[in-house]
């Protein structure tokens, strides 16, 4: 099985954007490569790495693609970002409640 991302040394996911070239370099004995020469869009370092031919994938540069429909997206958009509150409030009922009682009510809510 393959990469699932190709990361810069800074921690930052490397993007189709931030490649500057990406190339094949084939032996005649043992595993061939590819080369991905990058730039960094967080710290703006110039970096490369070498995978194994078996691991490169042109899919893991791509951006994660969204699944929900329309109505979705313009719901979690009104919602806004979660406060610190709520995520008190949630550590809070988790530790009451137990994991499989608030799987059961978010699976309820779902439902609804």
């Amino acid at each position: 099985m393959g990469r699932t991302a190709l990361r810069c040394t800074c921690g930052q996911r490397i993007g189709e954007r931030e490649v500057l070239r990406a190339g094949y370099y084939p032996r005649p004995f043992g595993p061939s490569y590819v080369l991905v020469r990058y730039r960094c869009s967080r710290c703006r370092r110039r970096g490369e790495q070498f995978l194994r031919q078996e691991e490169w994938d042109q899919g893991i540069l791509s951006d994660a693609t969204l699944e929900l429909d329309l109505p979705s997206q313009q719901s979690f958009a009104t919602q806004g970002p979660i406060t610190m509150r709520e995520q008190a409030a949630f550590h809070g009922q988790l530790d009451a409640q137990g994991l499989s009682e608030l799987i059961a009510e978010f699976d309820h809510q779902a439902e609804e």
